[in-house]
């Protein structure tokens, strides 16, 4: 048996779609729910996608002891998809089951559903359909219920003929936080049909199993009436649309759908650690790029790293309730995240710094490119760009990702445009021990061990490149600590593989990004008076021979190799930039080399 509640709130949540299909069948539906479910605390939501007379069925729904959910769609196609998505949206319980106006379930359902939804929250659980005969219309369950009969459900059984079980939609219980993992049923299908077999088909993408609950008292019939699908497929339209549902079923492995709708009060699909120290004006827009995502359903998890409490105030003013802010003695930034990874509630988390700035898209990008549960993670290009000036000094698109790239060739992934599955971070943690360099290390040993990963396609983050930046500061560690995590692994390496890594790293392969002209577009708003305001900080300090308003005098300077440079470093073509003007403004503050060593 479940386990016992001690209050009224609804364990589980009936979701019932309907439009303009017959409030008797309704009204009958909602009765017997709320009759066969007294075990547990539920509530019945209608679903009411604009139908012609809402008051007359919210007054008859409200009067059997449901509630309704209205949508304004009187003017739109009935989708199911979206009918479900808003009940389900409003529902108060964990617990979630969807179903039809002529569907009836026997009262073992309902405790069965949540026992096996209490064992595993991933899970879908599935009921299959029997099919009642004429006789067992809507008026016979209308004359049981006047007379307060009981149902017989062994009679019915009897009587009935099972369904083949491609067909889903009669009984389908999950939970919140498995709803949210797949963003809700596909709202580009609509009518219906495959909506069901698509959303058991995203459970087994996301890998979260679907189970048949086959015991023999729990059972879910389809009250007879005559069949309305032969008119509706009889329509031109309505057989259009179902086409395109097929389409979408054979040819769409995402596992999270509906990227631009909002829900509210979701369960947090994708948690932002961000960890910061000190700088409040470099996260305040590191924030906003947070707040202007496509995709909404996400938390971020602030944490202060030292006693300064200057980002408190920077995270209060957003006014955001998906932020959250903590504050931890100061430590290594492997710490900050190590914390902040343990608070996360997301399936995925989401790796930002405090100084970069997101493209608008990043999170749905992230998402897109997770298809049919063949990756733990995915991530994008990056764009270096200058923190004085804003203009950008550096495309990285990345690399195809295998530990032979890994191994023995660089910039396959910038480890703030990454996105993993928390339960990874559950498993590895960052070490502790160092002050840098713990990104590559975690991320290197992870490969070793199979992460797969996928690219997005997109560029994905705007890295700013400043006086305080990491990569900057503590280049020197960052690179012993690459080095040690390779030498931990190599031990475990013969000569011959150490070998054969080499040549399939030198056969990786740049990546393509096809972002890059709105990916500007949006870094040129932080610094030309769009809603993200830009940052005023000092110039950088690097060298006293640099100048930034022309060519440095320096000997480097002077055996400067164009050719080479733009051969050795791709991204430079890209920027448009004369080379040695490059070099001079930009390349010495990446650390980059203006002539082959060899010259």
């Amino acid at each position: 048996m479940p386990s016992a509640k001690t209050n009224n709130a609804p364990v589980i949540s009936v979701v019932i779609c309907f439009r303009n299909w017959g409030v008797d069948r309704l009204v009958a539906s909602v009765r017997l729910h709320l009759r066969h479910s007294t075990d547990l605390p539920t509530e019945v939501i209608v679903s009411d996608y604009g139908s012609s007379d809402p008051d007359s069925i919210r007054d008859a729904v409200e009067a059997a002891g449901g509630r309704v959910v209205r949508s304004e769609t009187t003017d739109l196609p009935w989708s199911r998809s979206a009918a479900l998505n808003a009940g389900v949206e409003m529902a108060a319980g964990r617990y979630i089951i969807t179903t039809d106006a002529d569907i009836i379930f026997s009262p073992a359902c309902y405790s069965a559903a949540v026992s096996a939804l209490e064992l595993n929250p991933e899970s879908l659980c599935l009921v299959q359909c029997r099919d009642l005969p004429p006789a067992s219309d809507v008026h016979f369950f209308e004359k049981l219920l006047d007379c307060d009969e009981p149902v017989d459900f062994v009679a019915l059984r009897d009587v009935s003929s099972l369904r083949p079980r491609w067909g889903m939609g009669g009984f389908a219980a999950f939970t919140r936080e498995a709803f949210f993992v797949l963003n809700g049923y596909e709202e580009r299908m609509k009518v219906w049909g495959k909506e069901d077999t698509d959303f058991a088909q995203r459970f087994a993408y996301n890998r979260m199993p679907a189970r048949w609950l086959s015991h023999e008292k729990c059972s879910i019939f389809h009250i007879w009436h005559e069949s309305s699908s032969g008119k509706a497929r009889s329509n031109a339209d309505t057989n259009a649309q179902l086409e395109e549902n097929q389409k979408i079923l054979d040819h769409d492995f995402t596992q999270t759908r509906n990227l631009d709708r909002g829900f509210s009060n979701p369960i947090p699909l994708v948690s932002i650690v961000l960890p910061t120290h000190k700088r409040p004006a470099y996260l305040r827009q590191a924030l906003q790029s947070c707040q202007s995502q496509t995709f909404r359903n996400f938390e971020v998890i602030v944490i202060e790293n030292g006693d300064s409490d200057c980002s408190a105030r920077t995270v209060s003013d957003m006014a955001d309730p998906r932020f959250r802010y903590f504050k931890i003695e100061e430590a290594g930034v492997a710490v900050a995240r190590n914390f902040g990874n343990a608070l996360a509630r997301g399936r995925y988390i989401l790796i930002m710094d405090d100084d970069d700035i997101m493209v608008s898209t990043r999170i749905a990008d992230h998402l897109r490119a997770m298809e049919g549960g063949r990756f733990h993670g995915s991530y994008g290009g990056w764009i270096d760009f200058d923190d004085i000036s804003g203009e950008a000094i550096g495309f990285h698109p990345g690399k195809d990702h295998s530990f032979a790239a890994m191994y023995s060739t660089g910039r396959v992934i910038v480890h703030a445009g990454l996105m993993l599955e928390r339960k990874l971070f559950q498993q590895f943690k960052y070490d502790e021990s160092k002050a840098a360099g713990v990104d590559f290390g975690l991320l290197f040993m992870m490969t070793y061990l199979g992460l797969r990963l996928a690219h997005t396609g997109k560029f994905c983050l705007l890295r700013r490149m400043h006086d305080t930046n990491m990569t900057i500061q503590r280049s020197a560690i960052q690179k012993a600590s690459a080095v040690e995590a390779v030498a931990a692994i190599q031990t475990d390496l013969s000569e011959e593989r150490k070998k054969q890594l080499r040549a399939e790293g030198a056969q990786t392969k740049e990546l393509q990004c096809d972002n890059r002209q709105s990916a500007l577009a949006e870094l040129s708003v932080y610094f030309n008076g769009g809603r993200l305001p830009p940052v005023n900080g000092a110039a950088s300090v690097v060298g006293s021979d640099v100048r930034y308003d022309g060519l440095a005098e320096s000997s480097v300077a002077e055996e400067f190799d164009s050719d080479w440079y733009i051969s050795a470093y791709p991204d430079v073509k890209l920027s448009g930039m004369d080379p040695r003007y490059h070099f001079e403004r930009f390349g010495i503050l990446l650390g980059r080399q203006g002539r082959s060593n060899s010259t």
